[in-house]
């Protein structure tokens, strides 16, 4: 009656569930790193702007010429900037994707064991019963001849 629940499965569940969290974390950083790509898309914008602003300015004053020179320059950097940050985040979001169809498919093999598990656990609950009701009934029919006898 003392005897435990042993699932003989339990270090691959665990092994799974390790890798679940492993693909957890591996996807948090993967969205933490399109959160800092958008932020620096941002950022290029505002830059860009603030250009637009300091060239209209500049032509504004009537400043020397060589200034002038500086902002296409400028203008094109940005926009080589912005376009590998627009590769990086395409990559990023594909690797997102990925990574969230590999969680799926790992949290489905926890979820095919944690069920596996479940159903061993209650087959050994009924088959525990099952004994301990057999038991009861022997030692009742014991107790009950044990009095016929005395009797």
């Amino acid at each position: 009656m003392g005897q435990k629940f042993k699932f003989k499965l339990e270090g691959l569940l665990k092994l799974r569930k390790f890798r679940e969290e492993e693909i957890k974390v591996e996807l948090g950083k993967l969205i933490s790193e399109e959160q800092m790509i958008l932020d620096r898309l941002d950022e290029i914008d505002r830059e860009v702007q603030v250009g637009y602003d300091m060239q209209s300015e500049a032509f504004h004053d009537q400043s020397k010429g060589k200034d002038a020179y500086f902002y296409p320059y400028f203008f094109q950097g940005k926009r080589k900037d912005k376009e590998r940050c627009e590769t990086m985040l395409y990559s990023t979001r594909k690797k997102i994707e990925e990574k969230r169809k590999e969680l799926a498919e790992a949290m489905g093999n926890v979820k095919i064991m944690e069920n596996l598990k479940d159903k061993k656990v209650e087959e050994f609950k009924k088959e525990k019963n099952k004994k301990e009701f057999a038991d009861q009934e022997e030692n009742m029919i014991m107790n009950f001849s044990k009095k016929e006898r005395r009797a």
